[in-house]
């Protein structure tokens, strides 16, 4: 009788793969303030990546192990997506940026320091343009439209807004759409005013 052949243990990919469903379902059931700033989409693709990324010290040893490992996996990535948002709320100013016309200068000693609290002078001037238009665009726009824009800057979610406007949640759900969708064509008018 021959001997039997061990059976083949699946490679990490294929493992992931099989588990789509099962990252997406965390994201739906975890991440439903997430939502309102990347796709769901977007969340698990950060969820793989991150489990590819760890994927070197993981030992396949059963589906409940690698289950629980997936869910701690996606859980972290959300939760550090969470506090990227945050942060960006409470001091938009603190995210850190390299600017340089020439990427020689970013090898050590050429007086770039990546750990500087403020942007470069290009960052600064593009985002003095980007916040001159913003404001034009603004400007334009009903005040409804303003508020609404106000509320989601402040984190309002969609239940809160209907309840602001007295009107359903779906109805608020498209005045917010609206909003977003008559801010961003008179940013894109005012961007284009200005470089021609």
């Amino acid at each position: 009788m021959p001997a039997r052949e061990p059976e083949r243990q699946p490679s990490f990919d294929e493992l992931l793969l099989a588990h789509m469903s099962h990252l997406r379902s965390i994201v739906q059931r975890h991440a439903r303030n997430l939502l309102r700033h990347e796709t769901e989409d977007d969340l698990v693709q950060g969820i793989v990546a991150s489990a590819l990324k760890s994927a070197p010290r993981f030992r396949f040893e059963g589906e409940p192990q690698l289950l629980a490992w997936l869910r701690k996996t996606a859980l972290r990535h959300l939760r550090d997506r969470r506090d990227y948002w945050l942060a960006g709320k409470r001091a938009p100013a603190h995210k850190q940026r390299i600017t340089t016309s020439d990427p020689s200068t970013l090898s050590p000693g050429h007086g770039v320091n990546p750990t500087a609290r403020t942007p470069g002078p290009a960052t600064t001037a593009s985002q003095k343009e980007e916040q001159e238009a913003a404001l034009r665009a603004i400007s334009t726009l009903s005040p409804r439209d303003r508020e609404i824009l106000q509320w989601l800057r402040e984190g309002l979610d969609r239940s809160e807004m209907a309840e602001k406007l007295g009107i359903s949640s779906d109805a608020a759900d498209q005045a917010r759409k609206r909003a977003i969708e008559r801010f961003r064509k008179a940013y894109e008018a005012s961007r284009n005013e200005e470089t021609s």
